[in-house]
């Protein structure tokens, strides 16, 4: 009866609706993370969405540019980076994050690809009644 119908709509109707990806579970993601999609090109960083809830965070980062670029997130005592990426590649950082106001940048360059543009700002919680 079941044997073509695919697993992953089966786990989420049985989830009421969620985007929980059963993989993510197996492989030691965390299920309740939030994700952010992140996008390095020259000389761009683009987060979407760039506010969400405090808590776990899964940055899903690509690479559409045409040389080697890497995610720093950085703020309230916490540095964080991806290892190089390369062009057309991927990568995924995790992340815990409490509420406040974070840069998001490339590292790559010893800053000059920050100081070329590719910085973005990320807001966890209600960033406003944090002090930074």
């Amino acid at each position: 009866m079941f044997k073509n119908t695919p697993m992953y709509p089966i786990f989420r109707a049985r989830h009421h609706g969620s985007l929980c990806d059963p993989w993510r579970h197996q492989n030691g993601g965390n299920a309740n993370a939030k994700t952010v999609k992140v996008t390095l090109s020259e000389w761009k960083v683009r987060l979407s969405p760039d506010k969400i809830p405090a808590g776990p965070v899964e940055f899903e980062v690509s690479n559409t540019g045409s040389i080697p670029h890497a995610l720093e997130v950085e703020g309230r005592s916490l540095e964080r980076k991806t290892a190089q990426i390369q062009p057309g590649a991927t990568a995924t950082l995790q992340l815990d994050l409490p509420a406040g106001r974070y840069e998001a940048y490339c590292p790559v360059g010893k800053g000059s690809h920050k100081m070329l543009g590719m910085l973005d700002h990320l807001t966890v919680g209600d960033a406003q009644r944090v002090r930074r």
